[in-house]
Formats: C-alpha cells, structure tokens, sequence
C-alpha cells in the first residue's frame, strides 16, 4: 500500500492538487484491500494541515468541500453501499455517543437514474452537488456519497420525525437545482427513503437497512419521500438473517463452489461455473436466489459483484499455477450490468491477480436489457472489448431467447436443465434441444447442455453436436481443494458416478 501511504503524505503539501493523485492510489488500494478508514485518515491530515496554514477561511471552506468530494469518491470507489463500512462506522460512532432517549435520522437520497449513464462521466455536477447540500446541513449532520446516484445523511440530535421531511425537501430543492442547471430538461423526479432510531431500529445496519428499503419503496411507487415504518417479527427475523448475511459478505465468510464444464468431442475440462454458498449461523444452506434477493434489498448487490469477480480471479490464478488453464464463468444480475463502471473493476481486478479478462466467462440471463437496454449494452459492449465472454444462461425458458441472440453478441448459449434431464424419453425436449444446438452451430456459438446427470444423456448430446456438458454425469459442485483433486483424477472415473 506504499502508493497510497505517499499519496496521504502528499495531500498535506500539494493543497487541492493532492487530491488527484489521492483518488488515483485510493482505486487501485481500495481494489487491493486497503482499509476505508485510510481515506478518513488521509482528508483529515490533509484539513488538518490547511488549518494550521492560516488559510483564508473562504479558502478553508472550498478545501474541506473538495475533501467531502474526494470522500465521498472514495465511498463510490469502494462500493459502499448502505452497510459500508465507512457510513456504517460514522451511524455506530452517532448511535454510541447519543443521549439516552435521543433519536437519529437516516436519510436515503436517491437521484435520477441517468446519471449513472455514461454521458455523466463529467462529474463536476457532484462537487457543486456537495457545496449545494453542504450548506443545507446543521454541523453535526453527516453526508456520504454511496453511489453515483444514492447519497446518505446521518442526522444525530433529531427533535421529531417530522423533521426528516423537512429535510428531505431542503435536500431535494438543493439537488434539483445543481442537477438542472447541468442536464437541464433530464433533469427529473428525486426520491428519498428514511428511518428513524430508535423507533424503527436501534442497530446502525439495521437502521440503513430500512432508509435503503424505504428509498427502494419510494422509487417504485413514484413517492418524493418514504420514512420506513416499525419492522414486524417476520420481517425482522428475514432482517437478522440479511445482516448476518452482509457480515458474511464483509468479512469475506461466503463460498464458491465449483462445477466443471466439460468439452465432448475429448472429455477435457475448459471450464468451471462458480456457484455461491453461504450457510448462516443457524447451520442452514441459503439458496443462491435468495442470497441475491437479499443483497439487491440491502444495496449490497455492487459489492457482491466485486467480491464474485475477485475470487474468480484468485481461484484463475491458483489454477494457473497448479498448471490447469481454464476458464471461470460467473453469474452476473441485470442490476449489474446497469453499473457502468462494472468494465473497469474487471479490469483492476483481473490486473490485480494477473489473469486476463478473457478468461472470465460472464453469464447473463436476457433480463438484462428488459429494463435499461442502452445503459446494459453499453456495458456489455465493454466487457467483450476487454475480452470477456459472454453465456447467455437458461437459453430457452424466456419468451425472448432468439431476440436476444440478434441484440447480444454473445459466445454461448447454456441450454437450461429443464430440457435436458428428460431428453431421452420427451421427444418435445429432444427435438428443442436439437434446435438449439443446430442454431448454436449456425451461429458460430458453443453451446453448454446444463444438467446431464447420466452417460446415457451425455452420449446423445455428443451425437447431436452439443460442444459443452455440465452437470453431475461428470462432476457434482465442489469446493475448490476438490476441483484441483478432480482435475487431477482420469475423468473417466467421474462419469455416471
């Protein structure tokens, strides 16, 4: 972490220039492990400095908001999302020193949702944004940028719920005029989400839990404001399990099991699918769609993300250097490939851990571009120039299928296993599965056969052209010490087993 260490050291005597240089060695840190609370450390130094400079108070005033800037970068860099650690850590520090009785205000605010597109890449709206919303603050209140779109203000000392409205619109009114004045007629509806403590929750994750659950609501129901209502017992034990869930996710305690992909005209293995487990507290296995589902309730989906593409590294180049060149594919959602900077975590990451992106296999289901197409192929179209590939996973059980193989560029189709396990005795799903093979053929693509658990299925999915098979005729999910001792093994063994 030397680069960082001499960037904090440089903020002190480089003045507003420092923070370049800052908020480049903080990506690549932040990418390497570094602490969030190095940031804190580094803005403080560097105000600390100024103030002892005798700087002029207006220019004092324009340095700490370029110091809420670069922190609030730096959130965005991270990924924090509501259970970050740096918004987290600011709500616990409030909690701890409030007076008994006191109440604290969280507040989700949600900007429009074309920011997040390229042609937003000009960030100066979000300086001016800060200075707008800066003056607008009482001193003890705190304000993190979590996002591009999602900003958070951690209100200590609160009077009455009512105050959080009040605001919400003050919040409101200063956004809407920064972000008209930049984008003009774009310029659309702001939402924010809230929670009051202790009313609504006494944890600090479980109070951003409900500001960000409340922000959600508020979007889908076209509300200018949401405050979050108490919890009942249901919601709260699917709450617990959510924050354990997100402790788990931070303190890097999830899993990836591994099933290879086998090619059938030699039997040699080309790839593995990373599949995520986690099994909580209470000693149960938590199916990966709810997982997900808990993730995109929490704001946590952008750190997940990174965390599947790091291990997906670490795991390509331990295979590399225990002499097995494959491929790892990884399960990306549609909220994913909405996040424009998506191509270049890929490419940190994989620089990182010394892999190339084309190695990674990226697997996408059509729900991608259903709902934000242009900002999703965008992203796409950034992967595959770095060199990823792309499956399109479950082909054939959306209404969509042969659409999206005119929109998507894509490498592969994945047969879903719905069609695969009764092959031999539904002539319906044999004569679907030919098809795509034919079209996948056709169309240059290989084409995976999920689920072909016998040799009997195996063999007539080599007769039809099939390229790929994965499924427990060949190997059943496993951790990654097995995959090693698996692809060690004569495969032939494996078979049928």
């Amino acid at each position: 972490m030397q680069p960082l260490s001499d960037a904090i050291a440089g903020l002190s005597g480089a003045g507003a220039r420092g923070l370049t240089d800052f908020e480049r060695a903080w990506r690549v840190a932040l990418l390497g492990g570094a602490p969030a609370a190095l940031a804190a450390q580094g803005l403080q130094a560097w105000l600390a400095e100024l103030a002892r400079a005798a700087v002029a108070p207006q220019s004092l005033a324009v340095a700490q908001q370029w110091a809420l800037h670069a922190a609030g970068r730096a959130c965005e860099l991270l990924r924090q999302s509501n259970l970050g650690s740096d918004s987290l850590a600011a709500l616990e520090e409030i909690l701890r020193a409030a007076e008994p009785g006191a109440q604290t205000g969280v507040l989700m605010l949600g900007l429009p949702e074309f920011l997040e597109l390229p042609c937003s890449a000009h960030r100066q709206w979000q300086v001016e944004l800060a200075q707008a919303v800066a003056a607008r603050l009482r001193p003890a209140d705190w304000l993190l940028q979590v996002s591009t779109r999602d900003w958070l203000l951690l209100m200590p000392g609160v009077h009455s719920a009512a105050q959080l409205p009040l605001a919400a619109q003050a919040l409101s009114s200063a956004c809407a005029g920064v972000l008209a004045q930049h984008f003009g007629a774009q310029q659309s509806a702001i939402c924010v989400g809230a929670a009051l403590a202790p009313e609504r929750a006494q944890s600090a994750p479980a109070l951003l839990a409900a500001a960000r659950t409340a922000l959600a609501q508020a979007r889908a129901q076209g509300e200018a404001f949401l405050l979050s209502e108490a919890a009942s017992g249901e919601a709260c034990d699917d709450q617990a399990l959510g924050l354990e869930f997100a402790r788990a996710l931070q303190t890097n305690a999830l899993l990836l099991h591994y099933q290879p992909q086998v090619r059938l005209h030699d039997e040699a293995c080309i790839a593995v699918e990373a599949l995520l487990r986690w099994r909580s507290a209470a000693g149960e296995w938590i199916a990966p769609p709810r997982l997900i589902a808990m993730a995109e309730r929490l704001g946590l989906l952008p750190r997940l993300c990174d965390w599947l593409i790091a291990e997906a590294c670490r795991v390509l180049a331990a295979l590399t250097q225990a002499g097995h060149s494959l491929r790892v594919a990884i399960n990306l959602t549609a909220t994913d490939f909405y996040d424009v900077d998506l191509p270049e975590r890929v490419v940190q990451l994989t620089h990182t851990w010394g892999v190339s992106p084309a190695q990674l296999v990226i697997e996408v289901t059509e729900t991608i571009l259903i709902v934000r197409p242009q900002r999703a192929r965008a992203v796409f179209d950034a992967l595959r120039v770095l060199g990823c590939r792309i499956s399109l996973d479950d082909f054939g059980t959306g209404y969509s299928s042969l659409a999206y193989l005119r929109e998507l560029p894509v490498d592969e189709v994945k047969i879903d296993r719905c069609f695969i396990t009764d092959v031999i005795g539904n002539p319906r799903d044999a004569a679907i599965v030919r098809s795509i093979v034919a079209l996948g053929g056709g169309l240059g693509l290989n084409v995976v056969a999920e689920g072909a658990e016998t040799r009997e299925v195996i063999d007539w999915l080599s007769h039809e052209g099939c390229s790929v098979v994965q499924g427990y005729g060949f190997a059943r999910p496993m951790a990654f010490e097995d995959l090693l001792r698996w692809l060690n093994a004569p495969l032939a063994n494996s078979v049928g087993t």
